[in-house]
């Protein structure tokens, strides 16, 4: 072998060396991806944050609109004109009452997100000491999986202003469990254990009708199977 051979052969041909080679090459690609997804984070942040930011303005204008409409004195209209304007304040207080709903949904959507590993994890325990005889040792983290992707549906609905009609299907195709009971349980306990922090009595509200849709869903599902 020529003696201007690189000095890093003898590592690949020491067990330990060609450890060492494999951890350092690893570890290189362990930090790349945990940066690239550091960097996804902050963009996701900034977007948010942007986002968050345009809906604030788009809010000011509306609230400043509305407040040009009330300003208008009624009694310099005629009958007819007077009437429109009523129409359109009744529309105005109508789109802010949406608007204001639909933050309260993604308030509580934010919410069933940061609890979702531990619901997930409180959930699948109720169940299993009241269902254990229907749930096999080997399923369970299967389970497990299938909590989670209801939890997710529940997030789901609620971003899109608490509707209910995406099919759960779509979330978990082929449940672990063949009966409904545990998941039932699973989704009634949550719903019934106040899994609702701090939010407002009306993003509650929107939290516990999206518990009952997904319940009633189960049942469904099951009953259809």
């Amino acid at each position: 072998m020529s003696q201007n051979s690189p000095q890093w052969i003898p590592l690949l041909i020491g067990g330990s060396g060609l450890l060492g080679l494999v951890t350092w090459v690893t570890k290189g690609i362990v930090d790349k991806k945990e940066a690239h997804i550091q960097t996804l984070k902050e963009r996701i942040l900034q977007l948010n944050e942007k986002i968050s930011e345009e809906e604030r303005k788009r809010q000011l204008q509306f609230d400043n609109f509305a407040k040009q409409l009330k300003s208008i004195d009624s009694g310099q209209l005629g009958s007819a004109e007077a009437l429109q304007l009523r129409e359109i304040l009744n529309l105005a207080e109508g789109l802010a009452g949406l608007r204001e709903g639909f933050s309260d949904c993604r308030q509580a959507a934010e919410w069933v997100h940061i609890c979702r590993n531990d619901w997930v994890r409180r959930a699948s325990k109720e169940a299993t000491t009241n269902y254990r005889n229907l749930m096999p040792r080997e399923k369970l983290p299967l389970f497990k999986e299938d909590l989670e992707q209801y939890v997710n549906w529940l997030s789901a609905c609620l971003n899109k202003g608490g509707k209910t009609n995406v099919p759960l299907s779509e979330y978990v195709d082929a449940p672990a469990i063949s009966y409904s009971h545990p998941y039932v349980a699973a989704i009634t306990f949550l719903k019934d254990s106040n899994s609702y922090g701090n939010l407002s009595k009306e993003q509650a509200g929107y939290l516990k009708i999206a518990f009952d849709r997904l319940i009633e869903k189960l049942r469904k599902q099951f009953a259809d199977a």
